[in-house]
């Protein structure tokens, strides 16, 4: 033989897999960007994703050999050609979700139901094309399997272990090394090389094996049995099985979110454990079957169950034991997932109408299409209803049903006690506050007097302190002639907005999260009064798409991005594009002000960097004005499209607005005006000299500089 082919085989759907899970996350990514930086998106992405997918494995299961008769090609030239149409997805997708976000911006904002249904019907047509391909080719793959004999040692299993085994990688490479290196475009053509290579490769191995004729599916030797006998339908099983899954998944998200921070590596480590612990699984399985021992269903289910309502117990408000707890329930849990899986799929049902190739990928395409469903159900009615841990204990009672249906009732008995024990374990270190939940995110307020907190999926995001009425306050100074109109980006406690309508202007606050703006009430005594204000307006939506569909020009322009400054999505708020459409939206002599919170060197670099760029045009001086915070927690950046003019603080005081003036001194009453304003305006930074004369790194949309750093931080880059 001119080479191995189970080696061949193994590489192939290894380079499938790493680049399937290098398209999800950058088009997840891009999505954001697009149709607007909040949870759901993430739902219909993944499931429009595993849709596609789910379609590709069904049809393919009943189409490739007839295609294959059709042609007169061997089933590798198929799958050659579907890896090079994957390729031209590199191209296609970022120019089709920038022609869907133009298309949506008149269906108004972002949590409207119409919006939601065209944002989900525009992302699946533009993903499932593509993943189409992707789920094609593992029943594409098993003909040729079949056709050419390797039975006793390759089939479902040998393929599923290469391909969990190329997502876990695409999972960790790609958030962690590529995106920062290639930004998300040169990431994408990566993987189109990638798939380019997968070509290559079927190719040679068609010409290879071209001798080989056509099968028909009926005619292929069935397995033999693995499993004791079930009871319930295989593919009701997957279904299942995926829907729990995923649903768990979403869960996890937020369960974990106080360990893993709002950032992209959080979302990527607790992928990268799904795919570990999906390849132990998938792995061993394929260990039990090469050595020819019988599978059992009833303990990976009784795992499943145990498990999935573990992780309260375990995680940041169980027994605090850090990001290993994550690993002790999310790795397990994914084992006896990636065991269950292959094990369910290879089972023979005999059906005389369909062929064993169209049942593999009809088994498939039915766990797919649970994973598609679960993500939904877990955003839209799990999660804005109840807590973490009941969620996670609706999700493991499925699995305990599918026990006691499979004749093990001590084993059902065992679970339910373990997940009744759990879910009262877990109760007792829920933090205390007043929470409200939506599809977005789950809101938590806590404190009283100045100490009130607001925490974003337990993430503390936000609290009482005097800068953030200098957010509004210093821009406001600054502008000359009467403010009419003000633009406050990132609603967080309403101080700012609030703040910003004691100068008499009409303001208007744009914020993502609907419980955020709820919890108004919680930090001010006087938020109904404030809300009653004709000039008070608050909009549910992305910060972006907002300004893209409005063409109201604003004197002044606040921005507070949620921290910390490698929060995932704060990019689209640093970012050189965003920067220029805000200009769009500013009046003559407007203002733009952006709040920097302390952190990375490099990341002020970049920001300062892209400022400079956007607003001060080389030869011109003081479009950009930068002063430390007077608690010195961070930086007030102002930036115009002309000179800014530094007032005297004694000036100022003298035509404060009286309502401003009380504002301003609401909680430094021994301070005066003229003192509060002297604070900041002595403490003036240079922008210039935050950089290097030959600082080249800027933020933009392609390239999050922010928001991806463990190579430079890890010295193994250099950035000026």
């Amino acid at each position: 033989m001119l080479f191995n082919l189970k080696a061949v085989t193994f590489v192939l759907f290894f380079i499938l897999g790493f680049c399937g899970l290098l398209y999800e996350i950058v088009w997840l990514r891009q999505a954001l960007l697009a149709y607007g930086a909040i949870a759901p998106m993430v739902s219909v992405v993944i499931s429009a994703f595993m849709f596609g997918t789910a379609l590709g494995s069904w049809l393919g299961g009943r189409w490739v050999l007839a295609l294959c008769a059709r042609t007169k090609s061997s089933p590798m030239t198929l799958m050659a050609v579907g890896s090079l149409l994957v390729a031209i997805s590199s191209f296609s997708v970022p120019f089709f979700f920038s022609l869907g976000e133009t298309l949506l911006l008149p269906l108004g904002p972002i949590d409207s139901f119409s919006y939601m249904l065209a944002s989900t019907v525009l992302l699946a047509a533009t993903i499932v094309p593509w993943t189409f391909f992707m789920g094609a080719s593992f029943p594409t793959m098993i003909v040729f399997l079949r056709a050419e004999g390797s039975q006793k040692s390759l089939g479902f299993r040998h393929l599923y272990v290469a391909n969990i085994l190329g997502s876990m990688c695409g999972a960790f490479l790609t958030p962690y090394v590529l995106i920062e290196l290639n930004g998300l475009r040169g990431t994408l053509f990566v993987a189109a090389r990638l798939n380019i290579v997968a070509a290559l490769i079927a190719l040679l191995v068609s010409r290879y094996y071209g001798h080989l004729a056509p099968l028909d599916a009926n005619a292929l030797p069935a397995r033999n049995r693995t499993m004791h006998r079930l009871r319930l339908p295989p593919g009701l099983i997957l279904f299942v099985i995926g829907f729990c899954s995923f649903a768990t998944q979403v869960v996890w998200t937020r369960l974990y979110s106080p360990l893993l921070g709002n950032t992209t590596y959080g979302f990527a480590f607790l992928l990268l454990n799904c795919m570990f612990g999906t390849w132990l699984g998938s792995g061993y399985y394929l260990h039990e079957q090469t050595a020819g021992r019988e599978g059992s269903i009833i303990k990976p289910l009784a795992a499943l169950a145990a498990f999935s309502v573990l992780a309260p117990v375990l995680g940041p408000s169980g027994l605090s034991l850090g990001v290993l707890s994550l690993t002790l329930a999310v790795v397990p849990y994914f084992a006896a997932l990636g065991y269950l899986t292959p094990l369910l799929i290879e089972q023979r049902q005999p059906r005389p109408k369909h062929g064993r190739i169209e049942r593999i990928g009809r088994a498939y395409g039915l766990n797919i299409l649970g994973c598609i469903a679960g993500p939904l159900v877990a955003s839209y009615f799990l999660l804005p209803s109840m807590s973490e841990k009941a969620a996670l204990a609706i999700l493991a009672l499925p699995f305990i049903v599918l026990t006691v249906f499979q004749g093990s009732w001590r084993t059902a008995v065992a679970v339910t006690v373990f997940v009744v024990c759990s879910n009262l374990m877990a109760g007792h270190s829920e933090p205390q506050g007043i929470v409200r939940r939506d599809h977005t995110a789950t809101v938590m307020v806590n404190g009283s007097g100045m100490t009130k907190n607001l925490y974003v999926n337990a993430v503390k995001v936000a609290t009482l302190r005097p800068t953030s009425k200098m957010m509004a306050h210093l821009p406001l100074a600054l502008h000359h002639g009467p403010v009419e109109s003000v633009l406050v980006i990132g609603f967080g406690t309403g101080t700012t907005f609030r703040s910003a309508l004691s100068w008499g202007a009409k303001t208007t606050a744009v914020e993502l999260v609907p419980s955020v703006r709820d919890m108004f009430g919680f930090f001010h005594a006087d938020a109904a009064d404030v809300l009653k204000n004709p000039d008070a307006q608050i909009i549910i939506d992305d910060a972006r798409r907002f300004l893209k569909r409005s063409d109201t020009k604003y004197d002044v322009i606040i921005v507070d991005p949620s921290p910390p400054l490698e929060c995932a999505a704060s990019a689209m708020l640093y970012s050189r594009e965003f920067y220029q459409l805000a200009q769009e939206h500013l009046a003559p002599g407007g203002i733009l002000h952006l709040w920097y919170s302390i952190g990375e060197t490099r990341i002020l670099q970049a920001i300062v960097k892209s400022l400079l760029d956007s607003f001060q045009p080389p030869g011109k001086f003081r479009n950009v004005l930068a002063f430390r915070s007077a608690d010195r927690t961070g930086v007030h950046f102002v930036a115009s499209l002309g000179p800014i003019e530094l007032p005297r603080p004694d000036a100022i005081a003298d035509w404060l607005p009286p309502s401003a003036a009380n504002d301003l001194r609401e909680w430094t009453p021994d301070m005066s005006a003229r003192e509060l304003y002297h604070e900041v305006f002595g403490r003036p930074l240079r922008p210039t000299a935050l950089i290097s004369e030959n600082a080249s790194v800027v933020i933009t949309d392609d390239h999050p500089f922010n928001e991806f750093y463990q190579v430079r931080r890890a010295g193994w880059l250099q950035f000026e």
